[in-house]
C-alpha cells in the first residue's frame, strides 16, 4: 500500500571500501504519501546502490525508468509484511507476535491480573532475514 508509507531512505553499501567512493546520501524523507514523480528524481539525482524502505512497488517504479535491479540499485524492504513479490528483507513475524500477545494476555488473566500494569511491558520477536531476487551477490 504506496499511501501509508511515506519515508524511504537510500544508503551506500556499509562496506568500508565503498564508503570512500560516494559517503554517505540524503535519506528521501516527503511529508505525502510517495510517488514515482517523488522517487525517481532523487534515485537519478543520487544513484545509491541499495535502496532501502517499505514501500515495494519502487522496484516497478525503478524498471519503469529502465533502470536494472538489482544489478544498478538493489531494494531492501524493511518490512515484508505487505510485499507485492518476491524481495529481500525482513520478516518481522507479526503471526507469532501476535500468539505471544494472546499468550501474555491469557497468563494475565489466569494471575488475575487487572486494570493497567504497573510498568509497561514490551514483546520483541527478532526478524528474520528473507532472501529473494532484489539484491545482488557480492
Amino acid at each position: 500500500m504506496v499511501g501509508s508509507s511515506i519515508r524511504v531512505a537510500a544508503a551506500k553499501t556499509p562496506s568500508p571500501h565503498f564508503r570512500e567512493a560516494g559517503g554517505a546520501l540524503p535519506p528521501l524523507v516527503t511529508p505525502q504519501a510517495l510517488t514515482p514523480e517523488i522517487f525517481i528524481p532523487w534515485f537519478h539525482q543520487h544513484r545509491p546502490d541499495v535502496v532501502v524502505g517499505h514501500v515495494q512497488e519502487i522496484v516497478t517504479w525503478l524498471r519503469g525508468a529502465g533502470v536494472r535491479v538489482p544489478t544498478e540499485p538493489g531494494f531492501f524492504n524493511l518490512n515484508l509484511t505487505e510485499r507485492t513479490g518476491p524481495c529481500v528483507g525482513l520478516d518481522l513475524q507479526p503471526q507469532q507476535l501476535g500468539a505471544v500477545a494472546v499468550e501474555t494476555v491469557v497468563g494475565m488473566m489466569h494471575r488475575q491480573e487487572r486494570g493497567v500494569p504497573d510498568r509497561a511491558q514490551s514483546i520483541t520477536l527478532e526478524a528474520s532475514w528473507h532472501d529473494g531476487p532484489t539484491l545482488r551477490r557480492v
